[in-house]
């Protein structure tokens, strides 16, 4: 998967919507760890997936330890 810019990344983030599939990464990106679904996007952004993950509208998990900088992408194309 080919790496998307901030711009990029700012605006797949604020398209997400219910029922769309993204793909959970730790170490800044480079592992890929399991899918989730977007359960919910609150007016602030806050993307919340089923399976209990909160994710800030800027990708990051919400609340994450430093040492653990998990995140969501878009579903690499291998994993579908």
């Amino acid at each position: 998967m080919m790496a998307m810019d901030a711009e990029a990344t700012r605006a797949w983030l604020a398209g997400l919507k219910p029922g769309d599939k993204v793909a959970v990464f730790e170490n800044y990106g480079r592992s890929f760890l399991f899918e989730r679904v977007v359960e919910r996007v609150t007016p602030s952004g806050r993307i919340y997936c089923k399976g209990g993950e909160t994710f800030k509208a800027d990708g990051y998990l919400y609340g994450s330890p430093a040492y653990r900088h998990r995140s969501i992408q878009p579903v690499p194309a291998t994993t579908e």
